[in-house]
């Protein structure tokens, strides 16, 4: 019984752990994706028409 509650407890914690760097990887991806954003709509209005170019790409967003 002991085996089966420390192989539950080390599933639990591994899941937590995996969870977590997923979390902080999507949020980290969100920031740089703002980033380079805002330049990009800085651009647009100082030279309206000159680039057509957005970020993220036509058919990346999420």
């Amino acid at each position: 019984m002991v085996n089966l509650q420390a192989l539950s407890a080390s599933a639990a914690l591994t899941a937590l752990l995996l969870s977590s760097v997923l979390t902080e990887q999507n949020s980290i991806r969100r920031k740089v994706e703002q980033a380079c954003r805002e330049p990009a709509e800085v651009v647009d209005r100082l030279a309206p028409g000159e680039s057509r170019r957005r970020w993220p790409p036509d058919g990346e967003e999420s």
